[in-house]
């Protein structure tokens, strides 16, 4: 027998390890929520978004699947612009918000 059942809490009921409410699953925190607020300002370049997060293009996919289901119409763009540089904003039912 395992020194541990990490399935199971002491009370014996199971758990469902990153089980949140569906309160919790609507909200956005951290970089995902920095990044978001940082689009609703206008364009932002890879660069400023790698300020906040180095992997910043999973936090726009994590974006766009919660815009999806919390704001349906509403996704984020990219478009290259030169220099290595990418351009990201929110584009609302095909029309930039900027």
């Amino acid at each position: 027998m395992p020194l541990f059942d990490f399935k199971k809490h002491p009370g014996g009921e199971s758990i469902t390890p990153y089980a949140a409410t569906e309160d919790d699953r609507k909200m956005l925190t951290g970089q995902n929520a920095e990044i978001l607020r940082l689009l609703r300002e206008g364009p932002q370049t890879n660069v400023r978004l790698a300020g906040v997060s180095l992997k910043y293009t999973s936090r726009i996919s994590d974006l766009r699947a919660w815009l999806r289901v919390n704001e349906p119409g509403t996704s984020i763009a990219c478009a290259r612009l030169e220099g290595g540089l990418t351009s990201y904003s929110l584009v609302s039912r095909g029309v930039s918000s900027r």
